[in-house]
């Protein structure tokens, strides 16, 4: 009887253990994903921002060799028209 208490306890004990190593292993394996994910979402806009950057210079070097657009005249205004005084009678 005392033999199968001890074999009991000891059988629990080690199936803790193994739960406390099976969620260590876990956890280690979730930051790793965790991490990967946050470094290539990094990479992602890191690439994002240099093809951004680099069509930005483009437009931009576009546009100074590109001669000014020519501007509209202002249209003159046509004339109101003069509205006659009614005579109150």
């Amino acid at each position: 009887m005392l033999d199968e208490e001890k074999k009991a306890t000891a059988e629990r004990a080690a199936v803790r253990v193994q739960k406390a190593q099976d969620r260590e292993r876990e956890g280690a394996k979730a930051m790793a994903e965790y991490q990967a994910e946050t470094k290539a979402v990094s990479d992602r806009t890191a690439k994002l921002r240099e093809q951004r950057l680099a069509r930005e210079a483009e437009e931009e070097a576009a546009k100074a060799a590109a001669p000014p657009a020519p501007t509209k005249a202002a249209k003159p205004k046509a004339p109101k028209p003069v509205r006659s005084k009614s005579v109150a009678l």
